[in-house]
């Protein structure tokens, strides 16, 4: 949440968001391991009988126990990796995470299966309220970086709590677990965990490496830079995406279909991130230090460069939703996999000669080249639409933002007031403008997009 990231950000210092940023990677990548990359499948395959239901269920418990132990006795590894002791403590009381989460994560997919997004949404705002009401009294009390532990501990726990709760009743499952129910669920699952293992490498490449290369204080600042972006990439585009993942699973043999809803969706994402993204950029000279304080400034620059990379991402997120729902898991987990293997080189070489603008230059620049290769290698074959027709759906909401930007970074060499009502003004201007600029260039797109918000698309 943005308010408890404005609040902690005045509380900790950077090296504090450096150690969970590490942590979090770890634990990320354990994540994947958790579920056997058989959540996608849950949903891609229509028929499922209450059998298989329930020997899945409880592979998902055993699994979090197994990546639990995994990661407990691993922590002293990675914190030799890093030269940093303190990382010990952080992963062992993270790793609790593991014996929670599998509780509920069955009953998450088949609500979000059968398209009970309230619930989910129910359960992520809660849990999200929660692990700020911990966290925030936890830094004012002096707990330091553990005050984030506590936050993600206790958010994971609420909304395990809810979904078990909303689930249960409905999918009880029976104490049978039987490896023919699930051998086919595992074996679409093996491409799954590959691409999402790949994919969480990948996209945390600059944090490893900036981590190994730079220091944790540094990294603290790069950290920053993207908590604050993905705000609004992780609170908005997994709930589109997931009502994206589960209506295409329906309708995976329509093309035509397909081809309307994909491109909708990515509309959609392209009017709803490109403001907020491309507005955080412009804002940040300012924004910085009046919300989250002066020790704040050196990340302005990462948060100016990363917000372009947030933005394609955003638009980059649909692709996974469509190959899942047309069970091309082994075409994603190949994409990611080159992807992965051209970023590690090159954000290594971006930090090591040119620090953290350097990392921060290269993974946007990577990111260009993903949007291209994801058309090409990904939708084209899939869905054959025309690459104006891909252009068609990011361009015109993203250069609108990019129009009402200009204004907004204009107005503090314009006026000379303090950094707060400056702020306001910015905002407020910057609403104004895309707003009438969609009103005046888009507004034939609107009906289209609301239909698709309503699950009519």
């Amino acid at each position: 949440m943005f308010l408890q990231l404005t609040v902690l950000s005045r509380l900790l210092i950077p090296s504090d968001f450096g150690l969970m940023a590490t942590v979090l990677v770890v634990i990320g990548i354990a994540q994947i391991f958790a579920d056997m990359g058989i959540s996608a499948a849950i949903i891609h395959f229509q028929e499922t009988d209450e059998d298989q239901l329930s020997s899945l269920y409880w592979l998902n418990i055993f699994s979090g126990m197994s990546v639990f132990a995994i990661v407990v006795c691993s922590a002293p590894l990675v914190a030799y990796i890093y030269g940093e002791p303190r990382l010990i403590p952080i992963i062992l009381s993270l790793s609790v995470t593991f014996l929670v989460a599998p509780f509920g994560l069955q009953f998450q997919l088949l609500l979000q299966k059968t398209l009970d997004f309230k619930v989910l949404a129910i359960a992520e705002i809660t849990s999200a309220l929660f692990g700020a009401a911990l966290a925030i009294p936890a830094a004012l009390s002096g707990w330091g970086v553990f005050s984030l532990v506590v936050g993600q501990i206790g958010t994971a726990a609420i909304k395990t709590a809810i979904l078990v709760a909303a689930g249960w009743p409905r999918w009880a499952p029976s104490c049978r677990f039987r490896l023919d129910d699930i051998r086919r669920f595992v074996r679409f699952g093996l491409y799954q965990l590959g691409d999402r293992l790949g994919n969480v490498i990948y996209s945390r490449t600059d944090l490893i490496i900036i981590g190994l290369i730079l220091g944790q204080n540094t990294l603290g600042y790069y950290a920053f830079a993207w908590n604050l972006i993905l705000q609004p990439v992780t609170r908005i585009n997994p709930i589109l995406t997931r009502v994206a993942f589960a209506l295409f699973a329906q309708i995976q043999s329509e093309t035509l279909r397909l081809r309307r809803g994909y491109f909708s969706l990515l509309r959609l994402l392209t009017l709803i991130n490109a403001p907020l993204l491309v507005g955080c950029a412009a804002v940040a000279a300012v924004a910085t230090p009046t919300l989250f304080g002066d020790k704040w400034i050196p990340a302005i620059s990462s948060i100016q460069i990363l917000a372009f990379v947030g933005l394609i991402r955003a638009v980059l997120n649909p692709v996974g939703s469509l190959l899942l729902a047309k069970g091309r898991a082994d075409v994603s987990f190949k994409f990611t996999i080159g992807v992965m293997f051209a970023q590690i080189p090159a954000v290594y070489l971006g930090a090591h000669f040119a620090g953290i603008m350097g990392a921060a230059a290269t993974v946007a620049g990577m990111h260009i080249l993903y949007l291209i290769a994801a058309y090409i290698f990904l939708l084209k074959p899939i869905l054959g639409p025309s690459f104006k027709d891909y252009l068609s759906a990011l361009i015109p909401p993203a250069g609108l933002a990019f129009v009402a930007a200009v204004p907004v970074i204009l107005l503090p060499h314009v006026l000379d007031i303090a950094p707060s009502p400056l702020l306001l003004l910015q905002i407020f201007l910057g609403a104004g403008m895309y707003c009438g600029l969609i009103g005046l260039f888009l507004r034939n797109d609107l009906p289209e997009l609301y239909r698709f918000v309503l699950l009519r698309g």
